[in-house]
């Protein structure tokens, strides 16, 4: 079994250039890269400390900044994903460091929803 690279002809015979799309040669990719795993949803989450976050958050409860915290970093890890893409996806990346109180947190995902992201 061998693989040709369709931008620089070289032959590779690794089952893993082929399988990858990646030439070794010309270090590209021959098609999109393999995506990561999407993101985990906030209910699977092991530590206990963000399911009790996102339901004070669901339920109109006051949050804790540390609460605030946990659920800024779960929609950091969110928003990263390079699955997302989009006219708003940058400045919802850019945005989400700032998210520092509950009506942050709010708008955030409801410009997350314009776009399609729902990570609650």
């Amino acid at each position: 079994m061998s693989f040709e690279c369709p931008r620089c002809g070289a032959v590779s015979h690794n089952p893993n250039d082929e399988r990858h799309g990646y030439c070794g040669r010309c270090h590209a990719w021959t098609r999109e890269p393999p995506m990561p795993p999407p993101p985990g949803f906030w209910m699977h989450e092991t530590s206990g400390r963000l399911r009790p976050a996102v339901e004070a958050y669901l339920l109109g409860q006051h949050m804790a900044p540390d609460q605030i915290a946990s659920l800024r970093a779960y929609l950091r890890q969110w928003i990263m994903h390079p699955a997302w893409r989009g006219p708003g996806v940058a400045e919802l990346r850019a945005g989400v460091d700032g998210l520092i109180s509950r009506r942050a947190i709010s708008d955030w995902l409801d410009r997350a929803l314009e776009q399609g992201i729902d990570p609650l």
